[in-house]
């Protein structure tokens, strides 16, 4: 189980993005994570209000876009290995 499948963290759309949230309950910060899945990883204390993280991810929404178009291109250079005869694998480099 990753840290954000916990009972306390919730899910929305971010302008088509799918957001997971993490709430932690001495937290003082707003954290921000993309994972190369596409799905971005928000941790706020227990009391942070739904609106300042929707705030905070408009804020960093370039940021956000930049990292996803990073994963997109790396994905596209090193496609998903299906296993198949005659197949290249990199070996020790």
């Amino acid at each position: 189980m990753g840290l954000f499948s916990q009972a306390n963290s919730n899910k929305f759309e971010f302008r088509g993005f799918s957001v997971s949230v993490l709430r932690r309950p001495y937290q003082r910060t707003i954290g921000v994570t993309v994972k190369p899945s596409g799905l971005i990883a928000v941790t706020a204390s227990k009391t942070t209000p739904h609106r300042l993280i929707n705030n905070f991810l408009k804020k960093c929404e370039p940021w956000i876009e930049k990292v996803q178009c990073e994963y997109s291109d790396l994905r596209k250079k090193y496609p998903k290995k299906l296993g198949l005869q005659g197949e290249p694998y990199l070996f020790k480099g």
